[in-house]
């Protein structure tokens, strides 16, 4: 995904390396390799400025000494070297450059280096006019490799108007280089997207947020958009970047919603500090035509007794939504609030689209805000007449309460928001369903030569990005390969399944419920969309062996849309299953080498020996009577 981010990124990603940036670097690996030897800070730096005064202090987190931080400032701009570690010992070691540009700095370079003082890599930020980050360089040990940039500040795509119900979304940015957050982008009649960059004060409102760090920025805005988007089709989205530095800009923004026909807000967002809300609130009050649907944070606390602000203020156009555990009350970690907080909503374990364009599990009040904003969107796309109040009402009237909720939500707990009557959404399934069956029978001579009889179970998941015709040609290729062991499965079905969106992605928790549901015999063969698994691989599979502690994995293999070589890949799979083993082979032509591409077809008589051994203790293969 670097690599596509970094085509569309444009020229400020490709601009040439200053001489200034090259000997900052030479500098930094200088400063790197004397770190370990020196007993005395100030000798890390006698080569900068020898006559200016160094700034020791020491790292602390949760009470615990992390470190020693050492600063010195010469006439180009400060070196930081940050020496981190317990009991004395250096584990890590950090050299970063920020320079002075007029009468400000900007961060420019951080070197990682190990307690030895070698060299990890670095990262490099690079500008497009002076303060503005343009692209952040990840670099070798050497410093002189580029591994891959990653745009900060780019362009955004052209494109049209998507029409539905606009939604503002304020949060760090979106990633809009991904195409499905790019084609829902809200633009007026010359292409220009409504939303803004309060932060940068620019159109270009992208995904990053480097607060804590900006050479590590935080992106959280593409996964609120994307589970927006995923559950309200009618949406327009208007994506705010919100201004840190300067949050009395927050009442611009809520005016510039206003003025491009935003009548729902998203905000996950918040701080202790009341002061940073003041103009938002009084814009928000300005705008009561104006629904504002806010998270009430993350902090494991009672809003009512230590406020979180926005949601802790009173205004009658709010709802706060905090995240809800399967027993019907706040997550671990969620905030709660009789009085501040209206909504318990599930929002853990949601699946969103991360900045890098990966599928991932994500949890916490912000999704639960979301998830409400995208309800409101439904419903307004079936009411669009119905004012803020209406619309507060119509949400309220769906939560249901009890004396359990009321002691931390003022309305109740409102159930799966994705099942709710949804006006100009429709309601997902609540379960899984087989809406079909298609039975062919294979007759080559392969199948007649066999000595061993397999009857797999094959599932397309509906919504999945499969095409029939593929996963028809994939399940060919896959049994003519384990043909040469004198395997066939004669009699093939495709059991056509639908469900809720979280059963077209790999997990052990929507493979329980989908194998379950369908009680199919094994092997069973799933065709998904992607995996939520730590590990990105094209195809899982999960044998006896591996399956100990997660049962309803034996004897199963899943397969993403888009897998390379996916009759090869399902073949590699459908032999580990068999063989009940993950062992693999050197030989790149063999079929169970790691890497599996058009050209690991092979089986040695040893594997196949396995496979048929196993397979038939197992119960999956029966010899040929």
């Amino acid at each position: 995904m670097w690599a596509a981010i970094t085509a569309l990124a444009g020229p400020a990603v490709s601009a040439p390396v200053s001489a200034d940036v090259v000997e900052a670097g030479e500098t930094a690996l200088g400063i790197v390799g004397e770190v370990c030897h020196a007993t005395d800070a100030r000798l890390w730096f006698r080569h900068l400025a020898p006559e200016r005064p160094l700034v020791v202090s020491e790292m602390v987190a949760r009470g615990v000494r992390i470190g020693e931080r050492t600063q010195q400032w010469t006439t180009d701009g400060t070196w930081t070297v940050e020496r981190l570690g317990r009991d004395g010992r250096v584990q890590r070691v950090h050299v970063r450059f920020d320079r002075r540009v007029g009468g400000d700095e900007r961060a420019e370079l951080l070197v990682m280096a190990d307690g030895d003082c070698s060299v990890l890599g670095a990262r490099r930020l690079r500008y497009e006019d002076g303060l503005t980050p343009a692209a952040l360089d990840h670099l070798d040990a050497s410093l002189a490799e580029t591994l891959a940039t990653a745009p900060l500040n780019p362009p955004v795509p052209a494109g049209g108007d998507p029409g539905g119900v606009p939604v503002a979304l304020v949060d760090a940015g979106v990633n809009y280089l991904l195409p499905e957050i790019g084609r829902q982008l809200a633009r007026d009649g010359e292409g220009r997207i409504l939303g803004y960059d309060f932060w940068d004060l620019d159109r270009r409102p992208f995904d990053a947020d480097p607060s804590a760090s900006p050479f590590f920025p935080r992106h959280h805005g593409t996964r609120t958009a994307s589970l927006l988007l995923a559950e309200a089709s009618p949406v327009r989205l208007v994506p705010f970047r919100y201004p840190r530095p300067d949050m009395a800009r927050m009442g611009a923004l809520v005016d510039r919603a206003a003025a491009a026909g935003v009548r729902i807000v998203n905000l996950s967002l918040g701080s202790s500090d009341r002061d940073e809300w003041r103009e938002f609130a009084a814009a928000a009050g300005r705008h009561d035509d104006m629904l504002f649907i806010l998270s009430a944070g993350n902090d494991g606390r009672d809003i009512d007794v230590d406020p979180v602000f926005p949601a802790a203020l009173s205004l009658e156009n709010l709802v706060v939504a905090t995240s809800a555990g399967d027993d019907r009350l706040p997550a671990p970690g969620s905030n709660w609030g009789k009085r501040s907080v209206d909504l318990l909503v599930p929002a853990e374990e949601m699946i969103v689209v991360d900045f890098d364009g990966h599928v991932r599990l994500a949890s916490g009040s912000s999704y639960a805000a979301v998830r409400v904003s995208a309800l409101a969107a439904c419903l307004l796309g079936a009411h669009p007449e119905w004012k803020a109040s209406e619309l507060r009402r119509a949400l309220f009237a769906l939560a249901e309460p009890d004396a359990r909720t009321a002691a931390f939500v003022a309305r109740g707990y409102l159930p799966d928001p994705v099942e709710q009557n949804r006006g100009s959404c429709a309601a997902e399934p609540h379960g899984v369903a087989v809406t079909g069956v298609e039975s062919s029978t294979a007759a080559d001579a392969t199948t007649a030569e066999a000595d061993y009889l397999l009857a797999p179970s094959f599932v397309l998941v509906g919504d999945a990005g499969w095409q029939r015709d593929a996963v028809r040609q994939a399940v060919d290729v896959a049994l003519g390969l384990l043909g040469q062991c004198g395997i066939a499965a004669p009699r093939r079905a495709l059991h056509i399944v639908t469900g809720p969106q979280r059963v077209r992605y790999y997990h052990r928790a929507t493979a329980a419920e989908l194998v379950r549901a369908l009680d199919l015999p094994p092997p069973l063969v799933f065709f998904v969309k992607d995996t939520l698994a730590g590990e990105r691989y094209d195809a899982h599979s999960f044998g006896r062996a591996n399956s100990a502690g997660a049962p309803w994995l034996a004897d199963t293999v899943w397969v993403m849309s888009g897998a390379r070589d996916a009759g090869v890949a399902l073949a590699h799979e459908l032999f580990h299953v068999l063989a009940d083993s993950g062992e693999h082979s050197d030989d790149a032509r063999n079929l169970m080498h790691p890497e599996t591409s058009a050209v690991s077809t092979t089986l040695t008589a040893q594997q196949c020996a396995r496979a048929r051994q196993r397979g038939a203790v197992l119960g999956m293969l029966r010899p040929r009577q």
